[in-house]
């Protein structure tokens, strides 16, 4: 078993190793177009790789509150149809209008012979 100091070296040795690698195969991707990789900024990519937001900010030049800003940013649902969904709950659909299920309410929709209001024909 390792001491506590050296295993924290190399835990952070093997972040900023995945870090390079991550940047070169991305490069290479775009480069060759073997594959297209998905769109992400250079803060998420090193985010995923392992580096923390203060790591990510001395590689770039930023702080760690802007690089946790870019972060969060990143993270938002890109669609707002499925956030919706899931506050809606229950299964409704996104944009279903909750009253529209119940009916008509007394004096509103069906008109007296049961078919649209105003077709007294």
């Amino acid at each position: 078993m390792l001491p506590d100091d050296d295993a924290a070296v190399l835990n952070a040795i093997d972040a900023k190793l995945t870090a390079i690698l991550t940047l070169m195969v991305d490069q290479y991707l775009r480069e060759t177009e073997l594959a297209k990789p998905r769109p992400r900024t250079i803060d998420r990519m090193l985010d995923d790789a392992g580096l923390t937001p203060v790591q990510i900010g001395r590689i770039l030049g930023k702080s760690r509150q802007a690089v946790s800003q870019v972060l969060a940013r990143d993270a938002k649902p890109a669609k707002p149809a499925t956030a919706a969904v899931v506050k809606g709950g229950r299964g409704r659909k996104a944009g279903a209008d909750p009253d529209a299920a119940a009916g008509p309410a007394a004096g509103q929709g069906a008109g007296p012979d049961g078919g649209a209001p105003g077709a007294d024909a």
